[in-house]
């Protein structure tokens, strides 16, 4: 199977020592040229779901309801997360070179336990970075000491989350949602 997209076939790039979950691992195609948005309603969009938290489809816990249409990306769509679980959700690369002020926004619901949290990173010379939103702030921390979202929305409404990607205009970057 070719999991990640990139045209070769996931035990070759085992074989290799990359990892075919982690886009980080190989340059591929870009995917996604600015400005653009995602429909969850057609398919995963090329995010990549690593470490087993991260499900595309309809929610039945939680908020129960998509901010629009039918699909999310979230974790466990049917049941609470595990507390303390490391999960991460691959984007695409993402063409900024003909943006000059890009920003990332998306609807966020989340309830968190105490301790855990999700944030945005960048990747930059093989280092991922939390790149701090625009709004709202990073209100929690998660175990592994990196700030994040806790628990927004409380209970019945989705947030609009903003992020000032003007610092990478003219790239292409690669982000992650890491839980």
């Amino acid at each position: 199977a070719d999991t990640d997209g990139d045209g070769v076939v996931d035990g070759v790039e085992l074989d290799g020592g990359t990892d075919p979950l982690d886009p980080s691992d190989f340059e591929g195609d870009v995917v996604a040229v600015a400005p653009f948005f995602f429909d969850f309603e057609t398919g995963s969009e090329g995010l990549v779901a690593d470490g087993g938290g991260w499900e595309r489809g309809t929610p039945s816990a939680g908020v129960s309801v998509a901010h629009s249409g039918a699909n999310v990306w979230g974790t466990n769509l049917d049941g609470n997360y595990g507390n303390h679980q490391r999960a991460v959700l691959y984007l695409p690369q993402i063409d900024l070179g003909a943006l000059t002020e890009p920003t990332l926004s998306f609807r966020v619901w989340s309830r968190m336990s105490s301790g855990d949290a999700f944030s945005v990173q960048l990747e930059q010379d093989g280092v991922w970075t939390v790149i701090p939103p625009a709004t709202p702030a990073y209100g929690a921390t998660d175990p592994l000491g990196n700030v994040g979202f806790g628990s927004l929305g409380r209970y019945v409404n989705y947030e609009l989350a903003l992020f000032d990607l003007s610092a990478w205009a003219g790239e292409t970057v690669r982000l992650r949602l890491a839980l």
